[in-house]
């Protein structure tokens, strides 16, 4: 064989060799065919802060899936009123007594306040004839209350 042929033959071998398919970052045909593995939600802790003289709560803690919704229970000890909720994005329905969230990527606690209502008594006399038929017995302070007068018959 003359050897002007067998250098191009020799040179093309050497460049064909490196070529086996697989992929440029060294994976094995193996490694490239397992499935992508679906990683499960976290769970995630809720908590709660309270003053348990003012209110209870239930649960104490909520464990949920990120995304997932969760409600708490609040009721408030008689003389006390919702002031205040914050953390976790997590809101307070008056009506219901119900806290809302929603399970963030990471743990999270909430804060809920109250404070005590002052309720001022309210006393009347009427001077002369009439009466005041609807006067309530006590009110909270700062805020408004009707006064009606009802003349004599």
């Amino acid at each position: 064989m003359n050897i002007t042929r067998l250098v191009p033959i020799a040179v093309f071998s050497v460049m064909t060799l490196g070529c086996s398919g697989g992929s440029s970052n060294n994976e094995s045909a193996a490694q490239q065919s397992l499935p992508i593995k679906s990683v499960a939600p976290s769970i995630i802790q809720i908590s709660i802060e309270v003053d348990e003289q003012a209110m209870s709560i239930t649960p104490n803690a909520l464990n949920l899936k990120t995304g997932e919704n969760g409600v708490f229970s609040l009721t408030l000890t008689q003389g006390y009123k919702f002031e205040s909720i914050s953390g976790c994005d997590a809101t307070y329905n008056q009506e219901s007594g119900k806290i809302n969230v929603t399970a963030p990527e990471k743990p999270c606690s909430i804060k809920v306040m109250a404070k005590e209502q002052m309720m001022i008594p309210v006393t009347s006399s009427v001077l002369g004839f009439g009466s005041l038929p609807s006067l309530p017995q006590s009110v909270e302070q700062g805020s408004r209350f009707d006064i009606i007068a009802k003349p004599p018959i």
